[in-house]
């Protein structure tokens, strides 16, 4: 019963250390990874929302993102964003909480959800934009922005 014991003792100690020693491989290969993420969802951002470009909501976007897009949609929500607060002229912290998962079939698959807050020439914007990379490629998931303040000057849409 003691060897048993023992032997149950070292296979619990093996697979401790195991968890720990990945979980230290994935926090040195995550911050890499959420520095990426922050950089590349704030060219997208700025890209995006300087003067409301839908062609770069076309260019940035991930092939899924491209099958679910409709042109004229995307075209009405910038036209509706640039009235409402015109040009963007300041973007400020983008904060991401980043995942990465290694599967066989799609292999490293880095995935982020960013968030951050502009000043823009009539009003701020919150911004949440979904960014992925595979294949060593950025790419948006998903771009949100909600209008939380305008100035009088705004034009209604």
């Amino acid at each position: 019963m003691k060897k048993f014991l023992t032997f149950l003792g070292g296979v619990f100690l093996i697979i401790i250390v195991l968890v720990i020693g990945l979980a230290i491989f994935m926090g040195v290969q995550l911050g890499p990874a959420d520095e990426e993420a922050k950089a590349y969802a704030r060219e997208s951002i700025e890209a995006i929302a300087t003067v409301w470009d839908a062609d770069a909501v076309y260019e940035r976007s991930s092939d899924t993102l491209k099958e679910t897009l409709n042109q004229g949609e995307v075209v009405k929500l910038m036209t509706q964003g640039a009235r409402a607060v015109g040009d963007l002229e300041k973007l400020g912290e983008v904060t991401c909480s980043t995942n990465i998962s290694t599967t066989t079939g799609d292999g490293k698959v880095i995935t982020s959800e960013c968030s951050a807050t502009a000043e823009h020439q009539r009003g701020s914007v919150d911004y949440r934009i979904n960014v992925e990379e595979r294949n060593d490629a950025w790419a948006v998931n998903g771009f949100h922005f909600t209008v939380t303040a305008t100035q009088e000057s705004a034009t209604e849409v």
